[in-house]
């Protein structure tokens, strides 16, 4: 666990795919994401995460919605 926290920490985005993010410890992960991280969260359901700044929920399941993530990272983060 330690690991992945510190690889958290510094991370630019992160995508959570397909999870209620209700199971601990990994659920806790997103609490150690930077302020300025973006976090993508694949599921047709609405995890609890009211309030978070940076968040981009994508309401859809994972084959659909890993699409619409990929586009979304190439225009953050492409270099052009």
């Amino acid at each position: 666990m330690d690991s992945a926290i510190d690889q958290v920490a510094s991370a630019d985005a992160m995508v959570v795919i397909g999870t209620s993010l209700q199971v601990y410890p990994a659920a806790s992960l997103v609490d150690f994401l930077p302020k300025s991280c973006l976090l993508f969260v694949v599921d047709p359901f609405t995890p609890s995460l009211s309030g978070r700044k940076n968040l981009v929920l994508i309401q859809k399941v994972a084959t659909e919605g890993m699409v619409e993530v990929m586009h979304l990272l190439k225009e953050k983060f492409s270099k052009n």
